[in-house]
Order: structure tokens, then C-alpha cells, then sequence
């Protein structure tokens, strides 16, 4: 974990400047959709305000360290997606361009060079890039994920993109050669674009294909790679599918050593490095060998949403909008609180408060703390507070959650070392969530709740909410999930493949029935039933269009089958494989 030897020795530094004098920054408190802001700790231009600090000036005589409060970043309103790695932010626009800033001493911005020369505490600032710089021309980057020094990018023809710092190979380009710009990682164009499906953490990077198949590359010291490894396995370089799985979900490698993963089913798994429990098997392993290099189960839930990390905590929302912590965790569990932050220690998920409304959060191995937003579009912080990057004021650490201002419009967060932004939008109305078939336009399908699907055939089903009858409000959050359960004989009836964040393309199986497909928005479910039909297609005539053998049946004989019986009337008929019939007495 190479950066934490930074991290440690800038603390040790930071302290000296705790009380420090604020540089009064231009406050924004009103902002249209596409709004960026950012506070906290302006280390290399990280917040992207135009300049950067890191304490005291004696040249200056005053402080510029500290934003306490949510801050503009330019006038820009069509911000799409954050994400912060070490002092350094990446970020999509609508129009599909990418944008980077802060520190680039691994060309982790993908700007094409490597910009780190020394700083000097006393001039009263650091370098990098401190505004909102596009990567490249291109205009199809559907989503970005910053780890510790390197970058993560999807695009929208399903191409994986790499970038920065990669000593453990965890730009999966098959070497340990540093790039600093954006890298195409091998010819595959079926990875998945969508919220929650790239992650990078300090040696790792995790992604989810269309396919619903998940795949590790980079560090595995602690069978992080999930391939069955121990005690220091050799890193891979490039992509390595875990398992054989294909209904993978979201996927997390943030923590240190650890990674995290939903399945399409809502359950929850974890493996990699357990010493302070959190892979949550339920204990806590001090030893450093408490590893687990295969992906497992954690608990027996099956509405798991959304995952995240910390350093050494876990964290996760249910379907149900609540959240959940555990490993050596922060302020949820005030055991020890003093100016560092608050600690605890869990084995196992522990809800964080009685709160049912959270929708989404962000969190950064270092330092402990903690932003997320709830469903009413309000803004809560909590953790570690050096330099202001709760956005409350001051610098004084929080054991619980805390308002950020009053505004009900905050739509995605993102949490780095000292700094936090955030994007605001447009929240969803509180309305009835809806189920369409094709598509959710203003020209669309209406709602159904019941869909009827012919023997191996598709559909596609699109999750919408609005006020009036018509199905005509698409969500593209990436918040809506649908899934479905039933089984016949241990195949599902039909099966679940992505399309895009707000639908699902299924084809029905080879048994019959009705099958409950469950759709989540946020705190709204409703369910839409699907039957499949049996249809009888089986006749006596002397030959018949689908057989699997030519195998006849005796005069005087019936037909069984899962659909019923055929009366063949003293006529020969063959038998149908497809429904399993088979003979049996008159």
C-alpha cells in the first residue's frame, strides 16, 4: 500500500496547522442540474478551484488550506459523474467528455505528461492541475473510476481504458509501465458502462462485464484477486476472470486489500485481507493472515444495492435505504473519539443509525469519513474533519450524521483525501414507480404489471416513475435494479442481462409459469409478473415439426408431458424433447 506512507507523514505534517486561519473562498448556495462543488482540503488544486494550498504561508502570512463550506467550481452545468482518487478528481461531462485535475505525479489525469516537481511548505502551495482540464477530444466516456494514482474508463462502445501509476499491474496492460495517457486494455468491447461496475483501489482494479462476469487484476498479497491465492500471490497484469459466475452486479476494490461485489440477486460477497473483519464473515483476524482468496457470502441478505470502501471498513446500502458498516470502522460507532476521528471495531454489517432514506455515498480509504446523500436530495456528512471536509463550517469531527446546508437538490458525491464534491440534480419526483415494456419515452408503452412472454423469447423492461398515466420519466442514475428469483428445477425461467441503467433485456427459459420480477428505484419496489405459457404443439399426426428422436409411439398409447396429456388415438406420434414428453400406459 504505497500511498499510506504519504499518508501517514502528511498527517504527522497537517497537524501543525489545525488552527489555521481560513482564505475566504466565493460562496455558492443556489446552482442549476450539472452544478459541481467541492470542499475540504485544496492539497494540488484537487477541488479544481483554480488555486492550491496546503497550510501556512509565511510568504502569504495567512492559510489557503481549508474550504469549509461547498464551493463552485466554475460555471459549468452539466456535470455527469465524479470520482476522487489521491488528491486528484476525474470527472464526465454529459456531452460524454472527460475532465481531470489535482495531482499528476503518476499522469494519472491521462493529460499525456507528468507534472511533479518539488513543492515548498513555505510558498504556501503545492502543484498540479488546479482547474477542470478535458482529457483528450473524445465524447463517448460513459463512465470513469479514480483509484489511488491511476484511472479507470469505460467507454460508450464498451471499450476498458487505463491510466497513472501501475507498479502491481493494475492497469491490466500486462506490464508495470506507468502511462499517462489513456490506455486501451485489451479488445474485449463488452464492459459495463454503468454506475458501480469499475473500481480501482491502491494496487487493484475490479470490473463487471455485460455479461454479468467479474474480473480482478493487479495486487495479491491477500487473494484480493479472488483466484484461490495466499501469502503473497504474484500480481496479475492484466484481467482475470473470478469464478465462473454471470450475474454479477456492482463491484468495489477500494478498501486495502479487500474487495466487494453484488450480485443481480441482491446478495452480497466479499474476499481479500480480513484483519479488522472487513470482509464480514462476522470476526476479526489481527494475525494478518485472516485471508480470503475466494469470493465469499456475506451473511444471507438479498438486498444489498450498493457497496463502498474504506481503509479498513466496509460499507454498503440495502434496497431498503438503509446503510451498513463494518470492519474497523468510524463514527457510527463512537467508541474512542478524540480530534483523529471516532473508532469501533465489527465482524459483521452493523447498521449505521435507524435511517430508511439513504439512496447513495461516497467514502476514500483515508481519512474516516463518510458522505452520502438521501432520497429526499439532502446532503449528510460525518467523520474526520481536519480541514473542513465535512462542509459544515469548521473543522470539528462529527460522530453522527450532519446536514450539509439545506439544499434538496444534491444528486452524487464523491469523497478523496481532506476533500469531498459533489454534483447537484434533479431529484426524482415521489411518485409511483412504473414497469414498460421496449422503452420509456414520452411516446412509450404505459405501465404494465403483468407481461406475458412466448416460449424462448425476449423482452426488454424499462423501470420509469412519473405523475401522470403514461410511462414517460426514464431513470438514468444507475439506481434502478431488477431482478428476479424463480426457478424451475434449478434454471432460471428467464434470465437477466444488462441494456443500460434504467433496462433489462430477459428471455424466457425452458419451463413455464409465472416468474416475479422485482424492480427497485431507490426506496419504491413493485414487482411485474411474467408467465411463460405451455404450449401444446404436440399432435398426432405422422410427423411433427419438433422432435429429438424418431422414436414413435405405440398404438393405443398417450403422450405425458408437463403440459398434460395427448390422447394419440391409436396413431403413431413422436415424442417432443422440448416439454420432456414421454410414454405411458392408455
Amino acid at each position: 500500500m504505497r500511498s499510506n506512507h504519504f499518508h501517514l507523514k502528511f498527517i504527522a505534517v497537517a497537524t501543525l496547522f489545525l488552527f489555521v486561519g481560513i482564505f475566504p473562498i466565493r460562496q455558492t448556495h443556489a446552482a442549476a442540474d450539472g452544478t459541481l462543488f467541492g470542499w475540504g482540503m485544496n492539497f494540488y488544486g484537487n477541488l479544481g478551484l483554480g488555486w492550491a494550498s496546503h497550510g501556512y504561508s509565511n510568504a502569504l502570512g495567512f492559510s489557503r488550506d481549508y474550504v469549509l463550506s461547498p464551493t463552485q467550481v466554475g460555471m459549468a452545468t452539466n456535470w455527469a459523474s465524479i470520482s476522487a482518487g489521491n488528491f486528484f478528481v476525474m470527472a464526465t461531462k454529459a456531452d460524454g467528455t472527460l475532465w481531470g485535475w489535482g495531482n499528476n505525479s503518476s499522469g494519472q489525469l491521462g493529460l499525456g505528461y507528468i507534472s511533479n516537481p518539488p513543492y515548498s511548505w513555505d510558498s504556501g502551495y503545492s502543484t498540479g492541475i488546479w482547474s477542470p482540464t478535458q482529457v483528450g477530444s473524445g465524447t463517448n466516456w460513459a463512465n470513469v473510476a479514480a483509484g489511488d494514482s491511476f484511472v479507470l474508463a469505460v467507454k460508450t462502445d464498451g471499450t476498458l481504458w487505463a491510466w497513472g501509476g501501475n507498479p502491481d499491474g493494475q492497469l491490466g496492460l500486462g506490464d508495470t509501465i506507468s502511462r499517462s495517457v489513456p490506455t486501451r486494455v485489451g479488445t474485449d468491447t463488452n464492459w459495463s458502462g454503468a454506475v458501480g461496475k469499475i473500481s480501482g483501489g491502491y494496487a487493484n482494479s475490479a470490473a463487471v462485464k455485460t455479461d454479468g462476469t467479474i474480473w480482478v487484476w493487479g495486487s495479491d498479497v491477500f487473494g484480493e484477486l479472488g483466484q484461490g491465492n495466499t501469502n503473497g500471490a504474484i500480481s496479475r497484469y492484466y484481467p482475470t476472470q473470478v469464478g465462473t459466475a454471470t450475474n454479477w452486479d456492482k463491484v468495489s476494490a477500494m478498501g486495502q486489500f479487500t474487495v466487494l461485489a453484488t450480485k443481480t440477486d441482491g446478495t452480497l460477497w466479499a474476499w481479500g485481507d480480513n484483519m479488522y473483519g472487513q470482509v464480514g464473515p462476522g470476526y476479526v483476524d489481527y494475525s494478518g493472515n485472516g485471508q480470503h482468496s475466494v469470493p465469499a457470502q456475506v451473511g444471507t441478505g438479498t438486498n444489498w444495492s450498493s457497496i463502498g470502501q474504506g481503509d479498513t471498513y466496509s460499507m454498503a446500502l440495502k434496497r431498503d435505504g438503509t446503510m451498513w458498516v463494518w470492519g474497523r470502522v468510524s463514527i457510527p460507532f463512537a467508541v474512542n473519539c478524540d480530534v483523529s476521528g471516532c473508532y469501533g471495531m465489527t465482524g459483521s454489517p452493523t447498521q449505521v443509525g435507524t435511517a430508511t432514506d439513504w439512496r447513495s455515498f461516497g467514502a476514500y480509504p483515508y481519512p474516516t469519513s463518510v458522505a452520502a446523500i438521501k432520497t429526499d436530495g439532502t446532503l449528510w456528512d460525518w467523520g474526520n474533519n481536519w480541514y473542513g471536509n465535512l462542509g459544515l463550517g469548521d473543522t470539528v469531527t462529527r460522530n453522527s450524521q450532519t446536514q450539509v446546508g439545506t439544499g434538496t437538490n444534491w444528486d452524487s458525491v464523491t469523497s478523496g483525501i481532506y476533500g469531498t464534491m459533489a454534483i447537484t440534480g434533479t431529484p426524482p419526483p415521489p411518485t409511483t414507480l412504473k414497469a414498460c415494456v421496449s422503452s420509456c419515452t414520452t411516446t412509450g408503452a404505459s405501465a404494465i404489471t403483468n407481461l406475458t412472454m412466448a416460449y424462448n423469447s425476449t423482452s426488454t423492461i424499462a423501470a420509469c416513475y412519473n405523475t401522470a398515466a403514461a410511462c414517460d420519466a426514464p431513470d438514468n442514475t444507475g439506481n434502478v435494479t431488477l431482478s428476479s428469483a424463480w426457478a424451475e428445477s434449478g434454471t432460471d425461467v428467464v434470465s437477466l442481462s444488462d441494456q443500460s441503467n434504467s433496462t433489462k433485456k430477459f428471455q424466457s427459459g425452458t419451463a413455464y409459469g409465472t416468474e416475479t420480477i422485482t424492480i427497485t428505484y431507490l426506496t419504491q419496489s413493485v414487482t411485474l409478473n411474467v408467465t411463460v405459457p405451455c404450449i401444446e404443439t404436440m399432435t398426432c399426426a405422422a410427423e411433427q415439426t419438433k422432435v429429438c428422436s424418431d422414436k414413435t409411439v405405440p398404438t393405443g398409447k398417450t403422450l405425458s408431458g408437463i403440459c398434460g396429456t395427448v390422447d394419440c388415438g391409436g396413431k403413431p406420434g413422436k415424442r417432443y424433447c422440448d416439454f420432456n414428453w414421454k410414454e405411458v400406459a392408455p
